[in-house]
């Protein structure tokens, strides 16, 4: 199927019109690896396998790198754009309702565009406040655990050490003294 395919690839016209407008068309000079296409093939079943699949990278890559995809507008695309850039820039009639009648649809998609986007971005930040809501959930659960197994330990090994205050008191009296040295 491989091999099959290999040919195929040497056989591409350098023009296909896929329909729509759509047209796949040579932009430059390429396909060099049309010329290594069934030179070298080991008869090892799996080194074949290897050596068609990097040939048929290389086709593939080169195929890509020197065709482009174009698209036509219709006629009736770019005429319909005019009318309405025209209409746009009319200025308003006396009723108020003038000029831009045809740009009300596009910006009507502009606007739910924008509302989709805030509604994303919401959920963005109530997706952040959950989670911060659930780690503080969980510390508090591992805290409170802490305090539980510290509160029933058992008290048999919990030795007590009792700290006395000593009266604390400078003695000034010995800067009145004078030195005997």
């Amino acid at each position: 199927m491989q091999e099959y395919f290999l040919k195929y690839m040497d056989d591409l016209p350098n023009e296909v019109d896929i329909g729509d407008g759509f047209v796949v068309r040579r932009s430059r000079e390429g396909r060099e690896a049309a010329q290594h296409a069934l030179l070298i093939l080991p008869d090892d079943p799996k080194a074949r396998e290897e050596a068609i699949n990097k040939i048929l990278l290389d086709k593939l890559t080169d195929y890509l790198k020197s065709h482009t995809l174009k698209y036509k507008l219709p006629m009736e695309f770019v005429k319909e754009l005019r009318i309405s850039v025209d209409e746009g820039r009319k200025k308003k009639g006396s009723e108020g309702n003038g000029g831009g009648i045809r740009m009300k649809p596009i910006l009507m998609v502009f606007k739910v565009i924008a509302g989709i986007l805030g509604a994303i971005a919401l959920k963005l930040v109530g997706l952040a406040a959950f989670k911060s809501l659930l780690i503080a959930k969980i510390a508090l659960t591992i805290a409170s655990i802490m305090i539980l197994k510290y509160l029933l330990a058992s008290k048999e090994n919990v030795s007590t050490l009792e700290v006395y205050a000593h009266p604390q008191y400078d003695d000034y009296s010995r800067f009145d003294r004078p030195s005997i040295n």
